[in-house]
């Protein structure tokens, strides 16, 4: 059977990386098109810090792949908002006008 315990932590990145994805989004003068970037980079740190504070499934790992699994939950989080968006029709295509 599997122990869906051990992806707590993880998914707990992604999560957290989403609410700071969304934050982020409301700055008005800040381009959208950084958020994977910052939603990536807070994922990897997240990761180390539970790594050195002793979450049990991230102790495990050695430090590159604690890195990894931060950079794969926050790009996660923000594929997954779009996927969402993309698929109830909430999107507007902006044709990548704010992107600059």
């Amino acid at each position: 059977m599997i122990d869906f315990s051990t992806f707590v932590p993880i998914a707990s990145i992604a999560l957290i990386c989403f609410l700071i994805g969304q934050a982020i989004k409301q700055i008005p003068k800040l381009p959208t098109k950084w958020v994977p970037i910052i939603v990536m980079t807070t994922g990897a740190i997240l990761a180390v810090l539970g790594k050195v504070f002793a979450i049990p499934e991230l102790v495990s790992m050695n430090v590159y792949d604690a890195i990894a699994t931060g950079l794969i939950s926050g790009i996660a989080s923000s594929g997954a908002y779009s996927l969402y968006k993309n698929l109830t029709g909430q999107y507007e295509g902006n044709n990548g006008e704010d992107a600059k």
